[in-house]
């Protein structure tokens, strides 16, 4: 599933049972940050990744020490973005 806005994002993980979250800031206009506090307030275990870049430049030292929350280089294709992604959830 793709969210635009934080709101639905939330939503989804309020209603769904989901595997992992990636957060890409590059298309998710969202606070990262505030957006990975909201869900460890309903899911602690659940694993999320975000996509490092110039959208959490000032947050990467606060979500590199959240439980089960990992940042992730840009891939150049989607692809390689989802192969990290699915690595991720293999492992958490």
């Amino acid at each position: 599933m793709i969210h635009e806005t934080i709101t639905e994002a939330l939503d989804t993980v309020r209603h769904e049972s989901l595997q992992g979250i990636l957060v890409d800031t590059e298309y998710l206009h969202v606070d990262a940050l505030e957006f990975v506090l909201n869900v460890r307030d309903m899911e602690r275990e659940l694993p999320i990744a975000v996509v490092y870049g110039n959208g959490i430049a000032q947050y990467k030292e606060i979500l590199s020490k959240l439980e089960n929350t990992y940042l992730i280089e840009a891939s150049p294709t989607p692809d390689a973005l989802v192969r990290k992604f699915s690595a991720i959830v293999a492992h958490a």
